[in-house]
């Protein structure tokens, strides 16, 4: 038996005692089920790194893929939310607006009664004239029938039916009653008149 033969009898002898002693041949083989582990490129390194468990709204998600589901909810709240406090500032802007139109209506009425009842002192003031909301020679006396007139001479009377300014006292918004149209002023003097009973009002009753 030549040398070479010798050199591969040598692995068989060895194996064979191994078997003999119950060694196995596992020191020998290969394990199939074994395998290299994978070789983690870049997609598979990210695709493991989004997997990581992560916090949604303090509790723990299962993956990126769970946080769809829940980021949709919160807007769609957020959305109404925003969609509510429009719908109710719209709501409030809209009352404002009709009690504004109301108390128009209701100033604009009001101004109405007070130039009627100066319209009905006139009829039954029987001055004769119904250029004046009063006896007519109270006007006649007074300024003359100007209702721009002022009086110059240190009381502040002004007007058609030259009231003191305590008298008038802001009428209508107008600090003077000179500055007021004629029909404002004839309404005021008609309150006052109340009739004749608040001919007192004027000294030339």
């Amino acid at each position: 038996m030549s040398l070479a033969s010798k050199s591969h009898i040598k692995p068989v002898a060895i194996a064979v005692v191994a078997l003999v002693l119950g060694v196995g041949t596992a020191a020998f083989a290969v394990n199939e089920d074994t395998e290299a582990p994978p070789r983690k490129d870049s997609t598979t390194f990210e695709r493991a790194r989004y997997r990581t468990p992560i916090m949604v709204d303090g509790a723990p998600g299962s993956s990126l893929e769970g946080i769809g589901p829940a980021v949709t909810a919160k807007i769609a709240t957020y959305v109404a939310e925003v969609q509510a406090t429009a719908a109710a500032n719209e709501q409030a802007r809209l009352e404002a607006e009709i009690a504004l139109k109301q108390a128009q209506a209701a100033e604009l009425e009001r101004q109405g009664a007070v130039l009627q009842q100066a319209s009905r002192a006139v009829a039954s003031s029987g001055g004769g004239s119904t250029s004046c909301a009063i006896p007519q020679y109270i006007c006649d006396r007074e300024s003359g029938g100007n209702p721009t007139v002022y009086n110059h001479q240190g009381s502040g009377a002004s007007g058609k039916y030259q009231f003191m300014p305590r008298t008038w006292n802001g009428y209508e918004g107008y600090a003077n009653a000179a500055d007021a149209p004629e029909a404002v002023q004839d309404a005021k003097a008609a309150e006052l008149w109340a009739g004749g009973a608040g001919c007192s009002h004027w000294s030339a009753c």
